[in-house]
């Protein structure tokens, strides 16, 4: 049988940090957005939807570093775990439970990326850094 043969990936921190400071403007938007969203009403959740939707076209087409790649897919994952919670709940497409789930991972994510990373957060209070 063959044996597979593990990839390595060397990252480079000048690249790594490149990268971060070109995604934080676009993490920052999407929090902003997904803020607005958590408190808007109905009528106004479909344009805080919209605007979820073109950050996260914004961050996909980020060029991630390869380091960078699994941040980048996880990021992408909240952002669309909380375009279905927010648009579940404006159509009624699922419970109100499943889609406040949805929007819980997606929060769950910006939390722990938001811990590990430095970026800005949407929990209410502040976190200490090590």
């Amino acid at each position: 049988t063959a044996t597979a043969t593990p990839i390595i990936v060397i990252c480079n921190p000048e690249i790594e940090s490149q990268y971060f400071k070109q995604q934080a403007p676009l993490f920052d938007k999407w929090v902003d957005d997904f803020n607005l969203a958590s408190k808007a009403n109905r009528s106004r959740l479909p344009s805080v939807i919209s605007s979820i939707e073109t950050d996260r076209e914004d961050f996909k087409n980020l060029v991630a570093s390869p380091c960078a790649k699994s941040y980048q897919r996880t990021v992408l994952l909240a952002m669309d775990a909380s375009i279905k919670g927010f648009t579940a709940l404006l159509t009624n497409q699922q419970s109100e439970y499943d889609a406040s789930m949805d929007i819980v991972k997606a929060t769950l994510i910006i939390a722990s990326f938001t811990y590990k990373f430095r970026l800005p957060t949407i929990l209410p209070y502040t976190t200490p850094v090590p």
